[in-house]
């Protein structure tokens, strides 16, 4: 995982390495309760605020937690199980805000079947009392070259 503003070389701090590995936690959060389907923990990890925002891929900008947890409500609804690795995932801290960027491996389990893709997301942290709340929350698909897959798959 890429440090980002943690400095050039040299060993990081061990406070530093403390909140790394606390922002590493709170976006793992996130996606467990993603994974889980769970409404109370989101609760747990979004900032309760009328100004968080939230991109799911191909939707509009969602303003405000009431709306963000109410879409997070309707893709748990109709999500029978959902399965996400998180990979090539960089961080970003400065003073209280965090960035994170990262790839999401989908897999998700609906009545009409079993999708899986690729999305690029970032993820916007905030620190409040020693804790990092997710305010923004932008997903976004990644187009895959079918023909790159074959090429490189069947011999």
């Amino acid at each position: 995982m890429s440090k980002g503003a943690l400095g050039s070389g040299g060993a990081v701090p061990a406070e530093r390495m403390d909140e790394i590995k606390a922002l590493e936690k709170a976006n793992q959060d996130f996606y467990e309760a993603l994974q889980a389907l769970s409404l109370e923990r989101m609760d747990r990890v979004w900032l309760h605020e009328g100004w968080v925002k939230c991109i799911h891929p191909g939707w509009d900008v969602i303003e405000g937690w009431p709306g963000i947890r109410h879409s997070w409500e309707n893709i748990f609804r109709s999500t029978e199980a959902m399965k996400i690795a998180v990979t090539q995932a960089s961080i970003q801290v400065q003073g209280d805000m965090a960035i994170v960027v990262c790839t999401e491996n989908i897999s998700s389990y609906t009545a009409e079947g079993v999708r899986s893709g690729l999305a690029l997301a970032t993820n916007l942290f905030l620190r409040r009392e020693d804790q990092w709340l997710l305010i923004h929350h932008h997903a976004s698909p990644v187009s895959i070259d079918d023909s790159v897959i074959w090429n490189d798959t069947v011999q």
